[in-house]
Formats: structure tokens, sequence, C-alpha cells
């Protein structure tokens, strides 16, 4: 041992519920010279921050590198990202060249070959298969740059990620131009499609039968999903469940509720996996106002109003209909209620606790982050708003 650290503590760190402790673990496993093969665990952690522990934890370690290989293989690209940077603070280059040749290239070409086949329409099937392939291909692009940074090539992979997503013809110019001068081509002209718009509209499409065969044997579990349900001959000939449909439905759901609209669809079933169900009757007090809450609600099926209850009577402000959201400040520390929600009739909401909400998002922090770029629009659009009526006020 590299230091006195007893085993009973590491372990109790390490196992522990609390993600600052999970860190300290690995920590103190690094500090204790625990075998490769023990701290290799910490790469699938939920929690971001206990991962990247655990990348550090293996530096110096060469042992590791034949362990880290098979990760590469993960269906969690985030077990994939953690695996690269592991792999490139050991140096360990050839395997990252032949990552991004057999892998990584032909994965990001599979999926956009695949998705120009998809057929149009709004089935489940092909709404998730769209979904997760977009996800995949994102996540394929990712780890190229990934890569790239833990071959050393920070600086281009900088240049590369501020122009590869531009809209503006002359900026994706400028970067396939950059790729391009790049010293390691073979390792980046595989993005130059990526810039090239014209490139999609001239791809083949291809069976939608082997396109489906493809799917199943993907690695990521939602194209799978999706390939069991699509076009069945049958009903009865789904392989999955009709629980499983029914999760597919929801997250589409929640993927058109505003402030889950851009989560991924991993994202979109932790969200699912912690709301719970409420249902309220034709003039149930949903939400108070001045009270204190805990809770976002969002509404399931039928109506319900906004406004306040006066002496005179409900003063409404505005009605809600399937997919909105109320309550969204509760989750952030701040629950007091600034109007009363009614049920108009029978109304099915999902609840989200601030509790569940907070662990959430300290395994999938990409939740806050979009749920923050929708508060960040929203604000932006009332000040506009203001700017306009005070305009019109001087005038």
């Amino acid at each position: 041992r590299d230091a006195a650290v007893p085993d009973e503590l590491v372990e109790a760190e390490i196992v522990s519920h609390n993600a600052a402790r999970r860190v300290t673990g690995y920590r103190l496993a690094a500090l204790a010279g625990w075998p490769a093969d023990r701290i290799l665990q910490g790469l699938s952690d939920p929690d971001i921050l206990v991962r990247r522990a655990a990348v550090d934890a293996l530096q110096g370690r060469a042992e590791s590198i034949e362990s880290l290989r098979p990760l590469l293989r993960s269906e969690d690209a985030r077990v994939r990202l953690a695996a690269i940077e592991a792999l490139g603070q050991a140096e360990a280059t050839d395997i990252l060249f032949a990552y991004l040749r057999d892998e990584a290239f032909p994965r990001i070409a599979a999926y956009r070959g695949w998705r120009k086949s998809l057929p149009s329409g709004n089935a489940s099937w092909v709404q998730i298969a769209r979904l997760a392939m977009a996800e995949a291909d994102r996540a394929a692009i990712d780890e190229v740059l990934a890569t790239l940074e833990a071959l050393g090539h920070d600086q281009a992979v900088k240049y590369i990620r501020r122009f590869i997503g531009a809209g503006d013809e002359r900026m994706r110019a400028r970067a396939a131009e950059a790729i391009s001068a790049f010293d390691e081509r073979k390792l980046v002209t595989p993005l130059l499609p990526l810039l090239d718009e014209q490139a999609e509209t001239r791809r083949k499409r291809l069976p939608l039968a082997s396109v489906i065969a493809q799917m199943k044997t993907s690695s990521s579990p939602w194209l799978r999903r999706a390939a069991a349900i699509a076009k069945p001959a049958k009903p009865k000939e789904s392989a999955l469940s009709a629980a499983e449909e029914g999760l597919l439905d929801r997250l589409l759901f929640l993927r058109k509720v505003p402030i889950f609209g851009s989560c991924t669809l991993d994202d979109l079933y932790a969200i699912h996996q912690v709301m719970t169900r409420a249902d309220f009757a034709d003039g149930d007090l949903i939400m108070e106002e001045g009270a204190q809450g805990e809770q976002l609600f969002v509404l399931l099926e039928g109506t319900a109003k906004v406004g306040r209850r006066t002496p005179s009577g409900f003063a409404e402000y505005t009605t809600l209909s399937p997919g909105s959201t109320f309550g969204e400040m509760a989750l952030f520390g701040d629950g007091i209620r600034t109007a009363d929600v009614i049920a108009a009739g029978a109304v099915p909401c999902l609840v989200l606790e601030r509790s569940h909400f907070e662990d959430l998002i300290r395994q999938q922090p990409g939740i806050l982050m979009q749920i923050c770029r929708l508060f960040g629009s929203r604000l932006r659009a009332a000040n506009r708003g203001s700017d306009a009526l005070r305009a019109e006020v001087r005038s």
C-alpha cells in the first residue's frame, strides 16, 4: 500500500449514497494503492464528478489499459467517455486510434444512413428511433472530440466544437478548412461530411428492413426498443410488452413538455422514474397562492384554471392544457406559490418532488442545463415584452 488507509474506510466511502463521499472514496483508493480493476467500477458511476475522480485515481496505472479497452463498447456513452479520458491519460494512443477507426467513425456514418432511411409519420417507434439516432450521433461526435483531446489536440478540438454546429455556411466552411489542415488528418477527415449539408441529401436511402435489423443489434438500448415495435405484422408480434410500449409513449409525452423538451431519452427516463401521479377532481385546489410548495406539476389530461380567489369569486388569469407545467420555481428553493390552480374537471397530473429533482440533477446534470436554458429564454422573452410595453407607453 502507498498509504495506510484502511480498506474498510475506502469501501464505505465508495458505496455511499452521497456523491461527494464517493469522490473522496476514489481519492482515498488512489492513495491506498488500490488495484485498477477495483477502481474501474467508478467509471460507471451516475455522477460525473465521481467518474472523474475514478479516472484520476487510475492515472499512472499501466495495468489498467487492457481493462479499459472493453469499456469502449459499453452501452452507456458516459462510461465510454470516461474510458477514453483514462486511456488518454495512460497515453494508449494505438487503442484510441483503433477506436476512432473501427468504432466511432463507422457509428457516425451508420446512424446518419439509418436516420435518412426512416419512414415519415408520427409512429412511436419512428419518433423514438429518430431521437435515439440523433442522440447517438451527437454522442459519437463527442467521443471523437474527446479522443482527440485525450491525444493532446485540445486547441484543435476547441476550434472544431466552435464551428461544427454553426448554421452559417461560411463558418462551416472555415471549420472544414481547419479540419483539413489538421496534422493528423486521418483522425478528423471523417468529420468533414458533418459540415457538408449537401452530403446528407446525396446519401442513399437504405431498405427499411435492413435498418430495423441493424437497429436490433445497436449499442443503443433505445434503438433496440424502437426496433422491437417497428412495423410488427400483428400487435401481438411486438417484441416489447404493452408496458414497455406505454413507456415509450410516456417519454414522447414528456419530451413535448417545454421544460423537458431538450432532454435526452436517458434523461427523460430518469425523470419518468421519479415522477408520481396525482389525480384531482373538478374544483379541487391543486396549488394555493401563498402556500409553500415543493412540487412541479405536469398536466396529463384535462384543463386547469390559474388565477386568484377573491371575495367576489375566482379571477382567472389563464387556462392550462395537457403538457403544461406549473410550480417550477419550487424546484429551486423559492416554493411560495404565486397563484391558485384549480382543476376544471378530472385532472391527472405528474408530480416531481424537489428532493427527487435534486437527486436527479446530481446524477444527470444535463437535465438542469436544459431547464436553465428554458428559463433563460422565458426571461429574455419577458424582457422583450417589457421593453415593448415601455416603448408603447412613452409613445
